[in-house]
């Protein structure tokens, strides 16, 4: 459908190699010939907000995810709106305020366990176990590590990468040298075989 497509390219704004300016105009381009759907208006918005953190005008970043969101939520997409908690989490990291990127996700985490939801949920809680990765909080990666695990689904390759390139981050942390380097060379392996450059490029770091 068109509003998949207009949310999708607008995503790739955000996730593609285009330069940040550039992405803006696209998306704002975008939401200006939404036709105006409201839920299409919401999407842009939330990539919107994502692309100014990225600029740093990290308060219209908020409002624009957040009220993006909120327009999701309202209109009964509940398990989508708290997926989009990962655009919020985006923009506080770009902001520099981990424990506020740490609240958004595990509130989603919450939401989409209450729902039961299996496709947001695993990788909510991959990306917070990044976020805790990366302030040396080891105990809580496996945990979260192995709900993203039991949740995702086979053809989820986004998620397998993060997997592998987490635990094999806290295999490396514990002396685990061999398996750290294998794990994360399957990661790497595997992110080659997407277009997905943001992915490739955070499997190398």
């Amino acid at each position: 459908r068109a509003r998949d497509a207009a949310m999708w390219i607008s995503g790739s704004g955000v996730f593609g190699p285009m330069p940040v300016s550039e992405a803006i105009e696209r998306v704002e381009d975008i939401r200006a010939r939404s036709g105006g759907s409201v839920l299409s208006e919401a999407h842009s918005s939330i990539f919107l907000g994502m692309l100014a953190a990225m600029q740093g005008d990290v308060a219209r970043g908020r409002t624009l995810v957040r009220g993006g969101a909120e327009t999701i939520r309202g209109a009964g997409l509940a398990v989508r709106a708290a997926g989009h908690s990962m655009g919020e989490a985006w923009v506080e990291y770009w902001a520099g305020d981990l424990e506020a990127a740490e609240r958004v996700l595990r509130s989603s985490l919450q939401v989409l366990e209450r729902l039961e939801d299996r496709g947001f949920h695993p990788t909510v809680a991959l990306q917070l176990a990044e976020l805790m990765y990366h302030q040396s909080r080891y105990y809580q990666v496996e945990t979260l590590c192995a709900t993203g695990r039991a949740y995702t689904t086979p053809d989820d390759l986004v998620n397998f990468v993060y997997l592998d390139m987490i635990e094999g981050g806290v295999c490396a942390r514990r002396g685990q040298h061999a398996e750290a380097e294998e794990r994360i060379r399957r990661a790497v392996a595997l992110a080659e075989t997407t277009d997905f450059y943001w992915l490739r490029g955070t499997a190398r770091l």
